[in-house]
């Protein structure tokens, strides 16, 4: 699913509202509001809009700069020697095996 769709969603069922409900207020089709909601279809940012604003909320955009997290560990990464790549994943499967819950 997409952003569009995890917000269209959630502000339906966050309202208690059906599908046919929301498309209904919001002037759409219950078959196009679930197109949206399963990420088969993209909306525009003002049908996002309109419909988030039918279910009874608002939606505020601001800009922010992107995260450039994933960006930075590859840099990282490809720094590294072939041993230290292969220490640091084994130290991550050291993490993963010791975090995980006892079965």
């Amino acid at each position: 699913m997409g952003m569009a769709a995890d917000i269209i969603l959630s502000a339906r069922l966050r309202a208690g509202l059906s599908q046919r409900e929301l498309a209904r207020r919001a002037g759409t089709s219950s078959s196009t509001l679930d197109r949206y909601e399963r990420g088969m279809t993209e909306p525009t940012v003002a049908t996002v809009e309109r419909l988030v604003s039918a279910a009874g909320f608002a939606l505020h955009t601001t800009l922010a700069e992107p995260d450039r997290h994933d960006e930075l560990l590859a840099e990282q990464t490809r720094m590294l020697t072939p041993e230290e790549r292969l220490a640091t994943l084994r130290n991550w499967a050291r993490f993963r095996d010791e975090a995980a819950p006892a079965g």
